[in-house]
Order: C-alpha cells, then structure tokens, then sequence
C-alpha cells in the first residue's frame, strides 16, 4: 500500500522564512566581551538584527539620476537646436492662422498647434538648463547668442523663402526694379506678418482663457486683436526684406547692405515687439504688458539685438533675389544748352562717363558731334541782298547758260 507524506512533514523538508533569516543575520558579540569574535557566525541573531534583504538593498551600487543631471549642449548643438526651434516656432504660426480661421473645427480636427508645442518639449528642441537661466537679455554669454540668435534666423527663414520665390517670378516674367522689389518684399511681408499673427493669436487664446474667458470668447477676442496685429507687422515687415531681398555687388555696397538689412529687422523687431503688447493691452489678454519695467526694457533690447542679427546673419548667407532696374541714362540740362550754344564737341566715351543727373532729357548722340535736345537741321545758306548771288544782283539776274545745240 502507497503511503503520502502529510503535509507537516513536506514542510519540514523546506526551510522556513525564519530559518533563512537566521542563516544570513547574525550579531558579533562586543569588542569590550572575552570570547572569540567569531563564535556566533551562523548562530540565530538577537532581536533587532540588520535584516538581510535591506543590507542587501544598502550595499548595492547607486546610479545617478538622469533627472537630476543638468540638460547641457555644446555651442553646435545650442545652434542646430536653436534653428530647429526657430523653424517650430514659425510652423506653429501658421498652424495658429489656421485655428483662428477655424479649419481645425471645420474638418473636426485636433488642435493645430499642439504638436509644435510637444515638439519644442522633446530632447532635441527644448531649451537647455543653461539657456533657461541666462533669462531674455543676456548678451554677455555665447549660450544666449548662439540659442536665441539662431531661433530668430530660424523663424525669419520660412518668411524669405517666399520673398525670394516671388523675386525669381518677377524676373522670368520680365518685371525688375522697383516693381520686383515691392513684389517679392510684399510677398515676405505678408508671410512674415501671418506667422507673428498666428502666434499672437494662440498667445492672447490662451492667456485669455486664464483670465476666465470661456474659450469661444477667448477665441473671438484672439481673433480680432491677431489679425490687426499681423496686418501691422507686415507692413513693418516690408522695409527689412526690401533689404534682405535686394542684389547688391560686391565690396563696400555689399557690406552696407549688411548693415542696412542689420538695422532694419532690429529696428522691425522692436517695433513688433511694442505692437505686440499693445495687442495684449487692447484686448484684455495681459493689463500689465506695457508696464515699463526691467522686463518689458530687456524684451526690447533682446528684439533688437536679436533681429539685428538675424537679418545680418541671412543678409549674408542667402543671396538676395532682385536686380535693381539700372538707372535710366541722362544728363544735366545746363550741359545740353551748354552744347547747344556751341561749346565744344565732346565725344561718346565721355558722355556715357558722365553721371546720370536728369532721366527726362533725351539725346541724340553723334561721334565727334555736338550734343543738343533735337538734331539740329542743316540750315541753307543766307545771301545779302546786293552780294555775289544775292537779289537784285547781276550775277542773280543774268539767265542760266543753255548748253551748244548737239551737231
């Protein structure tokens, strides 16, 4: 007959929880006491003993905590993000115009701007610890250069894109000079004008909606107050691009048209920057935006620094997409009655030498000739009466000679 083992005696061939605890606690008797130190290796420790398991837990090797690190990068990597945070910061412009005409609740769509934002918070876009503490104006650190400079040519970028595209249009369609110019800069402009729009308008939305507007009053206040914001900071927008987008040869022409489209998107970007907290002013979404304080003073000078630049920066590195029409050859009206009077001749080589004074005289130039307004006709010779040919003299009155009779 087979017989089982009960279920005392199974658990008496597997050690207890207790006797595994009194094989790996133990407690050494006092140095002060006589005895050998270790005599209680492996005898049952007293009550109170170091439990095993949180020994275990205490001795073992810490690693240190990625949060805690501070989040650094290198001036390369403050660069690189920076320019991709600028480019972010523009797409969530016009995903901002596309919220404030309301594609998102014409299509049933999610929010526009969301993914920007969740972009900018990733490991590649976010600020670093070192740019977050240098604050708005710091222009004594490289960090706050190479981070915030490079975001501003960043978002100056998608708006000379199109200025450029429309310069090339101009000039396959046979437009140059000031009409090419007004053209690819209004195009500019225009973009430039609708992402400030847009972000004002996410901007006002939101800060509106903290200040206990429902969100269909925050959005029909936004909507407003962002579409006159952006009509204004377009036409601002114009006079930099108009520098930015211009062909200027080489040299010291080249250098002051650095200089130029320097001052002009600072000069630009502080005025956006006024516009913009009159905006917030206006509609309610921040009171206390135009209070001068040392915030408002630190946002203006970063806005001018920053775009100044900025637009030295693109003026530099993209080549600008309109030819200025020549300038239309002509020349001082005292020069021309000068010549008419009878002053000397002068050649073609020296007038096309002499600078264009006066665009409405029109020339006519002949080598070696006198320059008059018109071609002086070739006047017919006067004969006084009485003289050889004159009337009333012999020689007019005699008859023409007939020739001999033919033989």
């Amino acid at each position: 007959m087979t017989q089982f083992a009960t279920e005392q005696e199974l658990d008496g061939l597997f050690a207890s929880e207790a006797d595994l605890d009194s094989l790996f606690q133990f407690q050494a008797p006092p140095i002060d006491q006589p005895g050998d130190p270790l005599a209680s290796i492996g005898q049952p420790a007293v009550s109170g003993g170091p439990d095993w398991r949180e020994a275990m837990i205490q001795s073992a090797p810490t690693m240190p905590d990625i949060a805690d690190q501070p989040f650094q990068r290198s001036a390369g990597g403050e660069v690189g993000s920076g320019l991709l945070r600028g480019l972010t910061i523009a797409g969530e412009g016009f995903a901002g115009v596309g919220e404030a005409i309301g594609i998102d609740k014409m299509f049933d769509m999610p929010s526009l701007t969301e993914p920007f934002q969740r972009m900018r918070e990733t490991d590649l876009l976010r600020e670093s610890d070192a740019l977050k503490e240098l604050g708005v104006w710091a222009p004594d650190d490289w960090r706050w250069w190479a981070g915030r400079g490079s975001e501003a040519i960043g978002t100056l970028i998608p708006a000379m894109v199109p200025g450029l595209g429309a310069a090339s249009a101009a000039t396959r369609l046979g437009i140059s000079g000031n009409a090419a110019m007004f053209l690819a800069a209004a195009t500019g402009g225009a973009v430039a004008g609708a992402i400030e729009g847009g972000l004002q308008y996410v901007e006002m939305r939101d800060q509106l909606v903290e200040r206990g507007y429902t969100l269909q009053e925050a959005e029909s206040i936004s909507r407003i107050g962002a579409f006159a914001y952006g009509l204004a900071a377009g036409i601002v927008e114009v006079v930099p691009m108009t520098q930015l987008l211009k062909i200027v040869p080489g040299g010291r022409k080249a250098l002051l048209r650095i200089i130029t489209s320097a001052v002009a998107e600072g000069g630009e970007e502080v005025i956006q920057e006024v516009l913009s907290r009159i905006t917030s002013v206006l509609t309610g979404a921040d009171p206390d935006a135009l209070n001068w304080d040392q915030e408002f003073r630190d946002a203006l000078k970063a806005s001018g620094a920053l775009g100044a630049g900025a637009g030295g920066v693109v003026s530099t590195v993209i080549p600008g997409g309109v030819q200025p029409a020549p300038p239309k050859k002509g020349y001082p009206r005292q020069l021309v009655k000068g010549l008419a009077e009878g002053a000397e001749p002068i050649t073609v080589e020296e007038i096309e030498g002499l600078p264009p004074k006066d665009d409405k005289v029109k020339l006519t130039v002949v080598p070696g000739v006198s320059v008059s307004e018109e071609p002086v006709p070739a006047e017919e010779p006067s004969v006084e009466p009485g003289e050889v040919g004159g009337q009333g003299s012999p020689v007019a009155e005699q008859p023409p000679v007939e020739p001999p009779p033919a033989e």
